[in-house]
């Protein structure tokens, strides 16, 4: 009888991994006789997916409104001194004001519903007198001078 060759075959896992998978590395020998031929195929690569429970969750959409207002600053000038105003939305504030020379003046209110400011001559004898009012009235800003 002849002697037994030995051969050995060996399996590498590919240059770069493949996602999910195992490729195991084997090696298989196998005692044939020498006149013999004979081909062992790699171990084929077992392939595993992890299964995980899914949970889908669905939430309704959410809408918001914001409403901007845009504030906006206006001078009005009178005979006693001048008036600077800014109007937010529905709101009305004072900002400044300043008299003429020879004129004082006295905030009676400086804002939110309305701005009222008076102006009065620095002379006693002077009985002229100047009344400021500002208010927002349907988005619209309302002047009285008197």
């Amino acid at each position: 009888s002849a002697p037994a060759a030995v051969a050995a075959i060996t399996t590498e896992p590919p240059a770069e991994p493949i996602p999910n998978t195992t490729i195991p590395t084997s090696t298989t020998t196998t005692s044939v006789p020498s006149e013999t031929a004979i081909t062992v195929p790699p171990a084929a690569p077992t392939t595993t997916t992890p299964t995980t429970p899914t949970t889908t969750t669905t939430t309704a959409p959410t809408t918001t409104t914001t409403t901007v207002f845009v504030s906006t600053t206006y001078t009005f000038d009178t005979e006693g001194g001048s008036v600077i105003v800014r109007v937010d939305g529905d709101d009305v504030t004072l900002v400044s004001v300043f008299a003429q020379l020879g004129w004082r003046y006295e905030v009676k209110d400086d804002g939110t519903e309305q701005v009222v400011v008076e102006f009065e001559p620095n002379d006693e004898d002077d009985d002229r007198e100047i009344k400021f009012e500002a208010w927002v009235d349907d988005g619209e800003l309302e002047v009285d001078i008197s």
